[in-house]
C-alpha cells in the first residue's frame, strides 16, 4: 500500500477480510441504520448497493458527468438533504476504472469528495479493486492517500490481481473505525481463512505479485482493444463508451 498507493499505513491499520464484498457488508452493519441515507455515484456496482440495502437504507443517487462524478450535483444534493435534516452516513464510490462505467475520478474532485465529507461530516468508502490495472495515462493516488482526517475506508482485493475467486481482501481505515469493523467481524467469521492468506504473503514476499500484475495487465488491455475494435465495428453510430 505505501510503494504501490502512497497510503501511509502501517499493519495494525490494516484487515484482511473475506474479499473486499464483506469489507462492504460490514462497513454497512457498522454505520447503516433502517432509513438511514448514503451517497452512491449511479450507476454502480451492484453488490455494494445488495450489501447496503440488506440494511433497509436509503440510496441517494449521484450522477457522472462524462468523465467523472458530478460535484456539482453531489453539492446541490447534500444542500437538499441538509435542508431536511437528513445527513447521510457516507459516499460509496469506485474510484478507479468505475464498475459499470469505466469511469476514473480525477485527482481534483478526489480532493475535493474529502473536503466536501468534511463539511458535511460524511465518510467516504472507497473500493479500489481496479486501482493497480491502470493500461495507461498517468496514476492516480488513492483518495485514502490524500486524507488527513481518517474519514476514508479503504477496500481493495487480491482477486483482480492474484486469482479469481481467491476471497481475500483488505480494509484500511482508521482506528476507531477499524475498532469497530473487527468486532463486527468477529461475529461473522472469527478470522479470514489463514491459509490463503499464507498463501498470498509469500506470494508478495517472493516478488511474484508484482510480476504477476504487469502480466496480466497485458492480458487485459489485449482484450479491452479487441472489444474497442469490436465497438467500432459492430456498433450503431452514435454510440458512446470510455476506453481506459
Amino acid at each position: 500500500m505505501k510503494k504501490n498507493n502512497n497510503i501511509n499505513c502501517t499493519l495494525h491499520d490494516i484487515m484482511m477480510t473475506t474479499g473486499a464484498q464483506q469489507a462492504l457488508f460490514l462497513s454497512a452493519l457498522c454505520f447503516l441504520d433502517p432509513g438511514d441515507t448514503y451517497l452512491s455515484s449511479v450507476p454502480t456496482y451492484l453488490g455494494a448497493i445488495q450489501a447496503f440495502g440488506a440494511f433497509e437504507a436509503n440510496c441517494e443517487s449521484i450522477p457522472m458527468t462524462d468523465v467523472d462524478i458530478d460535484i456539482d450535483s453531489l453539492r446541490r444534493n447534500l444542500k437538499r438533504l441538509h435542508r431536511t435534516g437528513i445527513n447521510p452516513k457516507f459516499l460509496y464510490t469506485v474510484s478507479n476504472f468505475q464498475n459499470p462505467s469505466g469511469e476514473t475520478v480525477s485527482l481534483s474532485n478526489r480532493k475535493e469528495l474529502l473536503d466536501i465529507a468534511s463539511e458535511y461530516d460524511f465518510l467516504i468508502i472507497e473500493d479500489d479493486p481496479y486501482g493497480e490495472l491502470i493500461f495507461e495515462g498517468k496514476f492516480i493516488p488513492p483518495i485514502k492517500s490524500l486524507d488527513k482526517r481518517g474519514r476514508v475506508i479503504y477496500v481493495s482485493t487480491f482477486s483482480k490481481i492474484l486469482a479469481p475467486g481467491f476471497r481475500l481482501g483488505w480494509v484500511i481505515a482508521s482506528k476507531q473505525i477499524l475498532d469497530k469493523l473487527i468486532l463486527a467481524k468477529q461475529a461473522a467469521d472469527l478470522c479470514t481463512n489463514v491459509f490463503s492468506q499464507y498463501v498470498a504473503y509469500e506470494y508478495i514476499k517472493g516478488g511474484y505479485l508484482d510480476k504477476q500484475v504487469v502480466e496480466i495487465k497485458k492480458l487485459y488491455k489485449k482484450k479491452r482493444d479487441i472489444m474497442l475494435d469490436a465497438l467500432k465495428k459492430y456498433f450503431p453510430k452514435g454510440s458512446k463508451w470510455t476506453k481506459e
